[in-house]
């Protein structure tokens, strides 16, 4: 029956793509890129920062050289703080009052039934950490009966309407890259969905944290977005190119490549990768 599922949302997912086109200019995902939100935040401070690279695999480390490089005077580890509180605004400013009315995800419900097809049974009696939460939507039928979850997002205001949907989790204002206030070994199960695309994420620091809070044979789902809604509905998959119209096909598989390889390189074991309707998975375990 799952296989069969699965079958059928892949043929979905190729009707979809095959009536695809490019992004319209007043997508949000054209209109209100990261690094110029980041930018807007400075200047508010009085940093005047005209414009910040816009290129995939950046992270804020490499931030802070491209501003050191720009002749801005602010010691690293002031610059850096500057920067992770930069991204948390720009997402805040994007995603806070988030809603699916213009996501693919409002097609249909079927992305949830691929995340619970790749979590354990009886994940919602674990000890299950989302990390990159949002606002809270994407935890409505899926997290928001977990007995023992924990939510984490950078960015306050979203963080807090996340709590009012999901007011028994214990919520982390925290990034992806930083889980410290999370125990090691300490969960059953990390989701993280559509997160590990963003603008300026560092990828093996994230996994790295994962690996750390996991208990051993702990489940880690991965997802990486890999559609958007293009004119009069129509759905456009891939990723978009450096926060353009155009729209890069091979790229949601290339970070999936990358994202594999690293839980290998960190232990996880009986690693996988399933195409979903909106987004490529990556799934395994941390070994014993």
């Amino acid at each position: 029956m799952r296989e069969e599922k699965n079958r059928k949302n892949f043929r979905t997912y190729l009707s979809h793509v095959r009536h695809g086109v490019l992004l319209p200019s007043d997508s949000l995902f054209v209109t209100k890129t990261i690094p110029i939100l980041m930018c807007d935040y400075f200047r508010q401070r009085g940093v005047e920062v005209d414009s910040l690279p816009d290129k995939w695999g950046l992270t804020i480390d490499d931030l802070v050289e491209y501003c050191r490089s720009q002749g801005i005077s602010i010691p690293p580890s002031l610059l850096r703080q500057m920067l992770q509180d930069a991204r948390a605004y720009a997402f805040d400013e994007k995603y806070a009052n988030y809603s699916y009315d213009k996501d693919v995800r409002g097609l249909s419900d079927s992305w949830k039934d691929e995340v619970r097809d790749l979590l354990p049974p009886d994940y919602e009696k674990q000890q299950v950490i989302v990390v990159g939460i949002g606002n809270g939507i994407e935890a409505i039928g899926l997290f928001d009966t977990v007995e023992q979850l924990t939510i984490v997002n950078i960015a306050p205001r979203a963080l807090a309407s996340a709590r009012m949907i999901l007011p028994k989790a214990d919520a982390h204002l925290n990034a992806a890259e930083d889980l410290s206030s999370i125990c090691s070994n300490s969960q059953d199960v990390y989701v993280s969905l559509r997160t590990y695309q963003s603008a300026f994420f560092d990828v093996s620091r994230s996994i790295s944290e994962a690996a750390r809070v996991l208990r051993q044979s702990g489940t880690v789902l991965i997802s990486v977005s890999n559609a958007y809604l293009g004119q009069d509905g129509k759905l456009v998959h891939g990723q978009t190119v450096s926060g353009g119209t155009a729209v890069n096909k091979s790229y949601p598989f290339e970070l999936a490549r990358e994202i594999h390889q690293t839980l290998a390189s960190h232990g996880f074991e009986n690693l996988g990768q399933r195409v979903g309707l909106t987004e490529v998975f990556v799934y395994g375990t941390k070994a014993v």
